[in-house]
């Protein structure tokens, strides 16, 4: 979530791994943005090409 908001907004920074119960709430209502979107698509599948994409993608 963090390296694909960067593209919009880089000034804000994100941690690596939520560290607050509201990060996980924020990525909850993140992905389920993104799903009116690709509303073709599962919502446990995107979450896996999400998580696929931010191992290939996102620094370590």
């Amino acid at each position: 979530m963090g390296s694909l908001i960067s593209f919009v907004r880089p000034h804000i920074k994100f941690n690596k791994k939520p560290s607050q119960w509201g990060d996980i709430i924020d990525l909850k209502y993140f992905i389920a943005s993104l799903l009116e979107i690709f509303h073709h698509l599962e919502y446990n599948k995107f979450d896996k090409y999400l998580m696929m994409y931010g191992k290939y993608y996102a620094k370590r």
